[in-house]
C-alpha cells in the first residue's frame, strides 16, 4: 500500500530542519546543492539509505524525486511542503481506483 508515510524518513534523517526547510550543503559535484538533493541522487550521501531501495522504486517516490530534482532550469524551493503537496496532487490525478 502506497501512502505519504513513504516520506517519513525524509523528515527524520537530517536533510530537513524541524521547520521543513531543506538543509544546504557544499558539493564538488553539484552546484546549488542541498542535503535533500544529495539524498535523492548520490549513493555516497550519508542520507541516501534513509529511504530503502524498495521504497525508492515506488511510483510515488519517483514522482517526488522528479519534481524535486527538476531540470536544467529548475528553481528549487527551500521548503519541503511544496514538493510534498504537489507530489500528492499529481499522484492523485494520475492514479484512480477502479471498483
Amino acid at each position: 500500500k502506497t501512502s505519504m508515510e513513504l516520506f517519513d524518513p525524509i523528515y527524520t534523517c537530517g536533510v530537513l530542519r524541524p521547520s521543513g526547510d531543506v538543509v544546504k550543503c557544499f558539493s564538488d559535484v553539484y552546484t546549488d546543492c542541498d542535503e535533500l538533493q544529495l539524498m535523492l541522487q548520490d549513493e555516497e550521501s550519508k542520507h541516501y539509505h534513509a529511504v530503502e531501495r524498495k521504497e525508492r522504486k515506488e511510483f510515488l517516490f519517483r514522482l517526488f524525486k522528479h519534481l524535486r530534482l527538476g531540470g536544467e532550469l529548475c528553481q528549487y524551493e527551500d521548503h519541503i511542503d511544496p514538493y510534498i503537496s504537489t507530489t500528492k496532487q499529481i499522484y492523485k490525478d494520475l492514479i484512480s481506483v477502479q471498483k
